[in-house]
């Protein structure tokens, strides 16, 4: 396991590949593969600052970080920020981010396949800001989970195939600023966790359909 910090913390794992693993989960016939996870990952002004001084992503990321972020298999982020230009600022809240829509190219240079939602700022900037981001990530081509248009969407499983497995993500929460920002029928927001229970069930159900199962929480 390596740790990288530079706007975001870095893990790299790579999965197992021995006779040891499960043949339902590739066995011996499943191919090296390799996942890798960034922590909290904001577009701040001084990051765009540094993208912008280069003309891409090598003035934010040096070579040696991009080379892991392009050689893994899978790379998944938690966005701790909204992609959009609209919405009203959440009243009372010491910081409030958010990131015009245009900048999702940063992630893709970065070759960001998935990235969770569920955090403590994908509301800033209210059911708005969540719903554009929704719409900027499906334009890009990245996954998402932990957030949505309702709590359908916000807990839904999402699958990758990687090295002949189908690996699983889910993404929650038990960190936001009230219980409007959790995701109901019809009501966009993240998936809560703060009563364990509907994640528990999740999981349960989800490892019926993947060979491995990534559970994304932002703990607080």
């Amino acid at each position: 396991k390596t740790s990288i910090r530079l706007e975001t913390a870095a893990e790299e794992t790579e999965m197992e590949t021995d006779a040891d693993v499960p043949e339902e989960a590739g066995g011996e016939s499943g191919e090296p593969c390799t996942l890798l996870f960034a922590g909290d990952v904001y577009l701040s002004e001084h990051v765009l600052g540094a993208y912008s001084r280069a003309g891409n992503i090598t003035g934010v990321l040096d070579q040696g970080i991009l080379k892991e972020t392009l050689g893994a298999d899978i790379f998944m982020v938690n966005q701790e920020f909204p992609f959009t230009d609209r919405g009203e600022k959440v009243a009372d809240k010491q910081f409030n981010f958010r990131v015009s829509p245009k900048w999702v190219s940063a992630l893709k240079e970065m070759d960001v396949d998935l990235v969770t939602l569920a955090n403590n700022h994908i509301l800033d900037y209210g059911q708005q800001g969540l719903l554009d981001s929704c719409d900027t990530l499906n334009e890009a081509g990245i996954a998402y989970v932990g957030g949505g248009r309702d709590l359908d969407e916000a807990k839904k499983l999402v699958t990758m195939e990687a090295g002949g497995r189908t690996i699983g993500f889910l993404g929650t929460s038990r960190v936001y600023m009230d219980g409007s920002w959790a995701a109901g029928a019809g009501h966009p927001g993240v998936f809560s966790t703060y009563d364990p229970s509907m994640a528990i069930e999740e999981i349960k159900k989800a490892r019926e359909q993947c060979d491995y199962l990534v559970i994304y929480v932002h703990w607080g």
